[in-house]
């Protein structure tokens, strides 16, 4: 331990804490202490220890470090009593945990969280926990707090005692933390599993002001579990939020499986395989059967079958409805086929369809297509313009690099009083990157924190990056990319590296793709940009060893492929392809237009 003093090794400990390290940290706290007696670890780094015994649940540790405490003399210190006491709660010992909690002489209200959460989490003291609520409540040592609202309310659904779960609801009505999140939450979960979904349940969460990822999963949750009637309301709301996680779709799933609706269960775990061999054996399929198998093929890149089972699911004498055709629209994006695009706005202009998803989808088709014009047409003729119809627009403008007709809509929009989110700006960075206007961008993207009060995503920096990178700021954009409060992801570093490519970067290009190989070791477009890069600059050492690395990871560029509509028939084009009926003639037509392209052109002045 020579060259360190005793508030170094306290520090390093804390690190180690925090890092998750546990086991070093113990090994390293009781090194500490046995190789010097002068080691004397002061509160902050007793508490961190506790909490790594806590984590880890070491009950005899946690007991030992009690009587050095007690020893020490930091018996009183608020910050270890609390480790202490989370110690003996998160490791079950609810009667040492008692006994410390009635020696402490300020009981605040973290300590009375730590202590019901202890018996919470037994599952089998949910009698002690009301028990311990009520006496807090009525002691007026320390009032219950959002927190202390969350661990109680599970518990009354857990005993299936509505009337406590109603007085709960009466409290946190009264201290105002109905329309806190962490509250509103546990009202939200407790009354879904009580039962009460569709009335209670809704109205709690309706007036939560801040709905996290946790109030959206408890009222999907609740409807899922509340029968197919409710289920409809669930998938509405799940396919209606910004950010899904693991909850959310297991959420819905379960509730499909446990309704009997496998199909849509598969649906959501994209096998398309399955879900046919299901639908080809039902005895009675109706239009929301076939619409979701034509979603499950677009959604999958299955193009003709979702085309065929469109075609099918007429010829069996069935109308197609708002769902199907908005099922179907992905589709003619995917085949890049305009006269399927026309045919079905003509089949929403007849059957008088009217339904703002529904244009903004088929705008979002129009411009996918190519055709900005038709695009804008359906904007500018919508009588009641919503946020969907403006990212949709925003969108298209992106698309096709119209930077400027981007941040006019944009600009509209704003004048409007519609409040943008994370999609709509993402598209007008978009917009301003292709067309190079950094000044436009910076002053759209600073905006985001300032001006609208929402943290930048990762693909808004991605598209900063790719700004900058674009023209010519490459430092600007490895700046901007190595000082992120989080970790980049490939997509920023693949803009990086295209950048380099662009610019002729090639240090900092093979640092960069160093980092995306640690990401995406096996996406094999990483290695050919940087193989190209090397190659333009001459470095066939290089270029070598990027091939050798991706003949030792067995990677194979796939052969390009590209297709094109003409007179109602779409035809495919693959890199070296033999096996096309009219090969000769595109062969021939290619080496003229190569010739052509070659030819020295004389400008007059």
């Amino acid at each position: 331990m020579l060259g360190r003093d005793f508030k170094t090794w306290g520090s390093i400990i804390c690190r180690l804490c925090l890092d998750a390290r546990h086991h070093e940290a113990l090994s390293l706290f009781h090194h500490c202490l046995k190789g010097c007696e002068a080691f004397k670890p002061d509160h902050s780094v007793l508490a961190s220890i506790l909490k790594s015994c806590s984590i880890l649940l070491a009950p005899k540790l946690g007991r030992a470090l009690h009587s050095y405490v007690v020893k020490q003399g930091h018996g009183f210190c608020q910050v270890t009593n609390k480790g202490l006491l989370n110690m003996y709660a998160k490791c079950g010992m609810l009667d040492e945990c008692l006994k410390l909690f009635d020696q402490i002489s300020h009981q605040d209200p973290v300590t009375w969280n730590i202590v019901l959460s202890g018996f919470s989490w037994s599952n089998k003291c949910d009698a002690d926990v009301m028990r311990v609520f009520r006496l807090m409540h009525s002691s007026g040592e320390a009032m219950p707090s959002s927190v202390t609202i969350a661990i109680v309310l599970p518990v009354c659904a857990r005993l299936g005692d509505l009337d406590a779960g109603k007085c709960v609801h009466g409290y946190v009505i009264k201290s105002g933390f109905e329309q806190d999140t962490l509250g509103g939450n546990a009202l939200v979960s407790m009354y879904a599993k009580c039962g009460l979904v569709s009335r209670d349940a809704c109205a709690v969460f309706d007036n939560i002001v801040h709905k996290d990822v946790v109030s959206w999963n408890a009222m999907i949750a609740g409807l899922a579990e509340n029968g197919v009637g409710e289920m409809r309301e669930a998938e509405s709301l799940f396919w209606s939020m910004d950010a899904r996680d693991l909850v959310s779709w297991n959420a819905v799933i379960a509730g499909y499986t446990s309704n009997g609706e496998w199909l849509k269960a598969l649906h959501l775990f994209g096998s398309h395989h399955d879900a046919n061999i299901i639908f080809s054996g039902m005895s009675e399929t109706d239009l929301t059967t076939w619409n979701l198998m034509v979603r499950v093929y677009a959604e999958n890149d299955c193009s003709e079958q979702a085309l065929g089972l469109f075609h099918e699911l007429q010829a069996q004498g069935m109308k197609p409805d708002a769902v199907t055709i908005m099922s179907l629209l992905p589709v003619c994006t995917q085949m890049a086929s305009l006269h399927l695009l026309s045919q079905c706005h003509g089949y929403i202009i007849r059957s008088c369809f009217k339904d703002l998803h529904l244009e903004a989808a088929l705008l979002d088709a129009y411009a996918k297509c190519g055709v900005i014009g038709r695009a804008y047409k359906i904007f500018q003729s919508s009588m009641d313009k919503d946020l969907v119809m403006f990212t949709a627009m925003i969108g298209g403008y992106a698309m096709h690099g119209m930077s400027e007709e981007a941040l006019w809509v944009f600009s509209h929009m704003l004048k409007l009083g519609i409040q943008p989110d994370h999609i709509i700006f993402t598209s007008v960075l978009s917009a301003c990157s292709h067309a190079g206007r950094i000044d436009e961008g910076l002053k759209v993207f600073y905006s985001i924190e300032k001006l609208h009060g929402m943290k930048p995503t990762m693909e808004q920096y991605a598209c900063m990056v790719d700004l900058l990178a674009r023209g010519g700021r490459i430092s600007e954009a490895y700046s901007l990319v190595t000082s992120l409060p989080i970790e980049a992801n490939a997509n920023l570093w693949g803009s990086l590296l295209g950048a380099c490519k662009i610019h002729h970067e090639v240090e900092l290009g093979r640092v960069v793709a160093n980092q995306l190989f640690k990401i995406e070791a096996n996406d094999i477009g990483n290695y050919i940009v940087l193989s190209n890069l090397y190659a333009a600059d001459a470095r066939w050492d290089g270029v070598m060893e990027v091939r050798r690395t991706m003949r030792n990871r067995d990677l194979k560029k796939p052969a390009g492929c590209s297709w094109i509509e003409v007179e109602r028939t779409n035809n495919i084009f693959v890199a070296g392809d033999c096996s096309h009926p009219q090969r000769s003639i595109i062969y021939s037509t290619l080496h003229t237009l190569d010739q052509q392209v070659k030819e020295p052109v004389e400008f007059l002045a």
